[in-house]
């Protein structure tokens, strides 16, 4: 999954940048920006061990910089059988973030 996405602001309310579900508590998947800090983001999904799995992850400090848009590269690969998602910010990866699941979405 890629997108581009550009802050503008800072803003004290959840800022949603996608949603795949047809309610709140559906999330196959969903990302969001994080209230009063526009260089965190929230990424949720449904998995076996939760139907609101997921990481957060800062933006890297080299990136924050409002109106410039940050190239988000979202990936999915399994390792010894559990489900991995790797993200990027700009092609850096970010390496702190746990595998999702204790088996195969």
């Amino acid at each position: 999954m890629k997108m581009d996405v550009t802050i503008n602001a800072n803003n004290s309310r959840w800022r949603n940048i996608f949603h795949y579900g047809s309610s709140n508590s559906i999330r196959v998947p969903a990302m969001w920006i994080f209230p009063r800090n526009p260089w965190r983001f929230h990424f949720r999904m449904r998995t076996d061990r939760s139907n609101n799995d997921g990481v957060d992850f800062n933006i890297p400090s080299q990136f924050k910089r409002y109106n410039e848009p940050l190239h988000i590269r979202i990936l999915y690969h399994v390792v010894e059988n559990k489900s991995k998602m790797t993200f990027f910010v700009n092609e850096i990866e970010n390496f702190d973030l746990k595998n999702f699941g204790s088996e195969t979405l």
